[in-house]
């Protein structure tokens, strides 16, 4: 049987390159073997989705048109974590969504998901059923965190990579950026509920107040009551 500990995929700008190392190919029913794309198709996020989709498909159907990874074609697993009823990404979907590719012996390994909501869901999924995934752009820190793994992957093994950095790195440089270069003495720091926004204004708010930026309510009040009273005019 083809091994998914044996592929390698990195995923670079929403693309794909794949290479085999070592693989026992002799027992493989067939020539092909699939990666699965879970993406939100559905919802707030279907545009990014698809960019992050084509790229993909774009590294696939080149290593395809060279003769595929060590002479095996590679098909896709397409599956949406998006619903109406969300209205964007859904941690519920994506969780059955990773337990179809485990299912499905002839899935190597996976990309995404987008968000880390749907990643939280998804990784306890891969990690038992030792099915590596890339994702172009999920930051939250604790699916990778080793203090989490048996949390988020409790065979042991490392399943969940990134082409990004995380929010423990994102909000905080931005903060350095602001004391350092902008020279910000205060701020106010909104978020959109979602799991990425709340993550990146925590870690960028603690950061902006180690830095010595304060974070002025006042000024978001003053601005909003300011904007209704414009409005109103």
């Amino acid at each position: 049987m083809l091994s998914r500990r044996s592929l390698l995929i990195s995923v670079s700008a929403g693309a794909l390159i794949g290479a085999f190392a070592g693989l026992d190919l002799a027992h493989a029913a067939d020539k092909t073997i699939k990666v699965g794309i879970n993406l939100p198709f559905t919802g707030a996020d279907a545009h990014d989705a698809e960019l992050i989709k084509d790229g993909a498909l774009l590294a696939i159907d080149e290593a395809n048109a060279q003769g595929g990874v060590a002479g095996y074609k590679i098909d896709v697993l397409l599956l949406d974590d998006g619903t109406a009823t969300a209205g964007q990404y859904d941690p519920a979907q994506a969780a059955t969504n990773a337990r179809k590719m485990v299912s499905d012996k002839a899935v190597v390994a996976a990309i995404g998901p987008q968000m880390s909501g749907s990643g939280k869901a998804m990784s306890p999924i891969l990690s038992q059923g030792e099915l590596a995934t890339i994702t172009p752009s999920s930051t939250n820190p604790d699916i990778t965190d080793p203090k989490f793994a048996g949390q988020y992957r409790p065979k042991g093994k490392a399943i969940y990579f990134r082409t990004v950095t995380t929010d423990a790195f994102q909000g905080p440089n931005m903060a350095n950026y602001y004391a350092d270069v902008l020279k910000v003495k205060s701020v106010y720091v909104l978020d959109d509920s979602g799991a990425y926004g709340v993550g990146i204004a925590d870690t960028f708010q603690a950061q902006a107040e180690k830095r010595g930026i304060k974070a002025d309510w006042t000024a978001l009040v003053d601005a909003a009551a300011r904007a209704q009273a414009a409005g109103m005019r």
